[in-house]
């Protein structure tokens, strides 16, 4: 955009975002780990991007998109701080991303003050856990997996359940799945294939698979 759009006088860009920080979904495997990595190595400032944007032809407005007029060409945004405000544009491109049903935060949840506050919860339950889950056996569970049960292998049991006779999916070579087995074997997590959670409910300060 800063070398397209914004090089032409008559366009203005205003992106819309209710988080202040970019978040880098790839680190979150190791960023999860209590004491190990601190959120700043998956989540960056976006305002220091935005400093060679000139003002008079770009906007960021903090908050998120509640409603939408197609025909009055225009937007509402709740604004973090309170309040509504209206982009008016002339195209509009939606860039919502994606976001985790178990509310882990593998990506933004929400605002970046929100995805922290998940963040460091997500720890605590680590640290407290003696037996850690792992469902979902697609590359993130894999190597989430393998860094939990690296960290903790002689001190709390990693269990990883996913679908398949072998982890990462029919798209990855088989020998690469079976290296994943054989190594994530080697850290002692209690493999589980062909099994899938059901049902999730609490009990107390446990959760039960």
């Amino acid at each position: 955009m800063l070398k397209s759009v914004l090089t032409q006088d008559n366009l203005r860009l205003t992106v819309v975002a209710p988080n202040t920080h970019f978040h880098w979904p790839i680190a979150m495997p190791r960023v999860i780990l209590p004491d190990h990595w601190s959120e700043h190595k998956a989540m960056f400032e976006l305002y220091p991007f935005f400093k060679d944007y000139p003002p008079e032809r770009f906007e960021f407005v903090l908050g998120a998109a509640s409603s939408m007029d197609l025909e009055g060409k225009h937007i509402t945004v709740a604004l973090n701080r309170g309040g509504v405000y209206t982009v008016h544009y002339d195209t509009l491109v939606i860039a919502t991303g994606s976001s985790a049903k178990d509310h882990v935060p593998w990506t933004v949840l929400g605002t970046t003050e929100e995805t922290k506050e998940r963040l460091h919860a997500l720890w605590n339950d680590i640290r407290r856990a003696e037996t850690i889950v792992v469902a979902g056996g697609g590359p993130t569970g894999t190597e989430t997996a393998g860094e939990i049960a690296y960290e903790y292998r002689d001190e709390k049991e990693v269990c990883f359940v996913y679908d398949d006779d072998l982890p990462l999916g029919p798209s990855t070579l088989e020998s690469v799945r079976k290296q994943a087995v054989k190594e994530l074997g080697k850290l002692k997590v209690n493999l589980l294939p062909k099994t899938r959670v059901t049902e999730v409910t609490k009990d107390g300060k446990d959760t039960i698979l």
